[in-house]
């Protein structure tokens, strides 16, 4: 279950073009809101599919979870 979620937010991601963008500041501070990983050594893509799991409506546990649970298959 887990690598079917890591795996969409990862399609979402480029599939909306974002995957090409540079990483705002902002963003990477919501992410760091949800996890006490260092996310300094992901790549721009990997930080932006964190962030669309940032910004789904699941429970704040479920959201420190899946970031958790991506970050540690991106390391």
């Amino acid at each position: 279950m887990k690598n079917l979620i890591a795996l969409t937010a990862v399609s979402f991601a480029a599939l909306t073009g974002v995957a090409s963008a540079d990483v705002a500041p902002a963003t990477i501070a919501s992410v760091e809101r949800y996890t006490n990983e260092d996310i300094s050594g992901l790549t721009d893509t990997q930080i932006l599919s964190l962030a669309q799991v940032v910004t789904s409506e699941d429970s704040r546990s479920e959201i420190e979870s899946r970031i958790d649970s991506l970050i540690r298959q991106y390391q």
